[in-house]
């Protein structure tokens, strides 16, 4: 299983914004296909947790990242927080 192609379009737009000319150029020699299924294979693991990919976009390092160095800023992101129930009240009669 491999991440959407439409997913794998949209993150390569943004990285593109981002770093211009040099995302560019990292894959002048390599047909875009190839490069965009390399991506979503590597990003597979994200399929159901999409957050870590957005959380990796706001934090993206300085130079441009290939797949395994996006893959591993996407491990990085922090978990969700799930929701909690509120506390229960505390008992009078024992306080």
């Amino acid at each position: 299983m491999s991440l959407p192609m439409k997913a794998i379009d949209r993150l390569f737009e943004r990285l593109a914004a981002t770093y211009g000319a040099q995302w560019i150029r990292q894959w002048q020699d390599v047909p875009m296909a190839d490069v965009k299924s390399a991506w979503a294979h590597e990003l597979a693991t994200f399929a159901n947790s999409l957050h870590r990919i957005a959380w990796a976009l706001e934090n993206l390092p300085p130079k441009v990242p290939n797949a395994i160095e996006f893959k591993a800023v996407c491990r990085q992101a922090p978990a969700p927080e799930a929701p909690r129930l509120p506390e229960p009240k505390a008992d009078p009669e024992r306080v």
